[in-house]
């Protein structure tokens, strides 16, 4: 239960975050973001003042649309001259004329444009990306690799639990009548306070805990003894003689392996570099 849980709250949460319309925004807030960073002035455009009213913005365009209109160029080349100074006078006016976007316009020609923004807008939003808030991409974004991350982790857990139930030895262990308990490292059930979305939540306090650790064994402020427990607790052994015989058999495992033919050929091989 917990497992379906915590899958249908990621996907509620990356799918509302498409669904959700950004209103922080106008829908041609990027556009002009690319405007100014072309070095345009919009009210300059339309030779007004910021102190403009809207009134003189309307009759102002109204003025230079007269004269600079495609159809009252006399050649090509002046035609083509006049359609791009149409254009900019047309969206000068457009911007301006609207209080939303007049409000954005004139936050950011004081303020200056956000540097999010900045980047998305010179090249996600150039190439055909959605006009949403860059801070609710990345929300989703966090939402969908979370999601993603709870399907693997569960999608490992089952096949190699499954995989491991397969084998001789636990089948030798169910004869024996024992139910056998499975702790397979790398491979637990997925935990809402392992996703990524939790972990980046937590994590100054998990930076703040792994310089902790660096600081006392750097200083030496824990003992051996202590480092061997915590050590146990993580690896999940509560029984301290299961413990003990676990790293028993690590160390041979360990020293068969120093001692085997190819940790040889392997040490040979080194002195003659």
């Amino acid at each position: 239960m917990a497992k379906i849980f915590g899958f249908a709250s990621m996907i509620l949460i990356f799918l509302g975050m498409i669904v959700v319309q950004v209103s922080c925004h106008s829908n041609s807030y990027y556009d002009i973001i690319n405007v100014m960073m072309e070095g345009k002035d919009l009210y300059e455009t339309l030779n007004l003042t910021p102190q403009a009213t809207h009134k003189e913005i309307k009759k102002a365009f109204r003025t230079l649309s007269l004269t600079l209109h495609p159809d009252k160029a006399k050649n090509k080349e002046e035609e083509e001259l006049n359609a791009k100074k149409y254009f900019e006078v047309q969206f000068a006016s457009e911007v301006l004329t609207d209080e939303e976007k007049k409000r954005e316009y004139d936050n950011m020609r004081i303020n200056g444009i956000p540097t999010a923004d900045r980047y998305y807008s010179r090249y996600a939003y150039a190439y055909g990306a959605p006009n949403v808030d860059i801070k609710y991409i990345i929300v989703g974004l966090v939402a969908l690799i979370s999601g993603c991350q709870w399907m693997y982790q569960s999608h490992r857990h089952h096949k190699i639990h499954r995989l491991a139930r397969e084998t001789q030895r636990y089948k030798e262990v169910l004869k024996r009548g024992e139910e056998p308990q499975l702790l397979i490292l790398g491979a637990e059930k997925p935990e809402l306070k392992n996703l990524f979305v939790i972990q980046m939540i937590f994590l100054p306090w998990t930076l703040g805990k792994a310089f902790y650790s660096i600081f006392r064994v750097v200083f030496k402020l824990e003992t051996e003894e202590e480092r061997d427990e915590a050590l146990r607790i993580r690896m999940g052994f509560e029984d301290k003689e299961e413990w003990e015989d676990y790293k028993k058999k690590e160390q041979s495992r360990m020293d068969s392996r120093k001692n085997s033919t190819k940790m040889k050929q392997y040490r040979r091989w080194l002195k003659k570099q």
